[in-house]
């Protein structure tokens, strides 16, 4: 069984008006707008229909392949506004006809436009409440709840995430332009490992390790909510190779930027500075990985490369702090013995760096890097 919770904004509303125009009548009574809107949602792809009901498609309500998801449960929740009201009773009752499942449209009260003070004191209260009463009402082993927030004010659909965390349900989101859904990362049952050191010497030792064989011994002694910080991710330009990465997730991320404490250091990034090590590099002569450069824009580009291509080294040649950008910039991406030499720009100056790689794999990478960073 499902109980799924759709914040509800005006999308069906404003899609049908912009569809419509003026066979939209909107002088009629409440009751003929309300059979104008049905009408228009049965006859237009729920993809497009409004963000609830595409939302809803990728959860499995597909009209077109009339699934049994009978004994499912649809909570529309809506704000004290009229349009409000209107596109939450159409979606309840169109749904509760076509797939034959419980639905129920709900009022938040005071969650509306006219008075901003009532709405953030009182609207959210009352949302939070609500959300909190259907969740407890029908979670279980058995049961999986799901908060849909895609719809509704963007306040709402933020509490309502965050409360879906909370109370353990999944929460998921879909843009318009987006093919699939969301799924937004959960927060772990025990809360203990922000800032909990142990946790961040395991996932650092992991991030750091020497082998395959020792990251992947490491990682199976984590706990379940340790896990949720870090992920497996498969080297995706080669997947015939069967060497595993380590990542930190989203969560991972998340919860590695609010600790009070000091942060999981990343994999470190070697340097190499060619047959000199004095004043190779922009930074001086004792830069022997990633880290110890002390401009967190070059890093943090760099970083993203080397997440991306998974490298563990790399190459530092010719430089001058004389061309500073405000921000990381790649002005030439090109072939090298080695592999790729990429031309960067930072508010230190320029750095050349090169990039170690298989010959075969040139053209793919510098293809992708020139995704990553288009050339001005």
């Amino acid at each position: 069984m499902h109980a799924i919770i759709s914040t509800v904004g005006t999308s069906l509303f404003t899609n049908a008006k912009r569809n419509l125009g003026d066979k939209l009548d909107l002088a009629n009574p409440y009751e003929t707008t309300k059979h104008q809107l049905w009408e228009y949602l049965s006859n237009t792809n729920v993809i497009q229909a409004s963000a609830e009901t595409h939302a809803l498609y990728w959860l499995g309500f597909n009209p077109s392949e009339k699934k049994d998801m009978s004994g499912s449960y649809l909570f529309f929740l809506h704000s004290e506004t009229p349009m409000g009201e209107l596109c939450a009773s159409v979606l309840s009752q169109w749904y509760h006809d076509n797939f034959f499942v419980i639905t129920e449209a709900k009022l938040i009260k005071n969650l509306q436009s006219r008075d901003p003070k009532a709405f953030g004191d009182d609207g959210m209260i009352n949302l939070i409440k609500e959300i909190a009463r259907i969740v407890k009402a029908y979670r279980s082993p058995e049961n999986r709840v799901i908060i849909n927030a895609t719809g509704g004010f963007k306040p709402e659909a933020a509490y309502a995430s965050i409360m879906g965390f909370l109370l353990g349900a999944e929460v998921v989101y879909v843009h318009e332009f987006f093919q699939r859904l969301v799924v937004l990362p959960p927060l772990p049952n025990d809360l203990t490992i922000v800032g909990n050191q142990d946790t961040k010497k395991r996932i650092h030792q992991i991030l750091n390790s020497s082998s395959q064989e020792e990251a992947n011994q490491l990682y199976s002694k984590l706990t379940p909510s340790e896990k949720m910080l870090i992920e497996r991710r498969e080297n995706f330009l080669n997947p015939n190779n069967s060497k595993v990465d380590y990542h930190l997730t989203v969560l991972g991320e998340f919860i590695n930027e609010i600790s009070p404490t000091e942060k999981i250091v990343p994999r470190e990034i070697k340097i190499h500075t060619g047959e000199r090590d004095t004043h190779s590099t922009l930074w001086g002569d004792k830069i022997r990985v990633l880290s110890d450069v002390p401009n967190l824009l070059f890093v943090q580009g760099m970083l993203e490369i080397c997440e991306r291509f998974q490298v563990k080294e790399l190459l530092f040649t010719r430089f001058s702090p004389n061309f500073s950008k405000k921000r990381f910039e790649i002005r030439d991406i090109k072939k090298h013995d080695l592999g790729i030499t990429l031309d960067t720009y930072c508010p230190s100056g320029f750095q050349q760096v090169v990039i170690k790689c298989e010959s075969h794999q040139v053209e793919k990478w510098i293809q992708q890097l020139q995704k990553m960073f288009p050339l001005e």
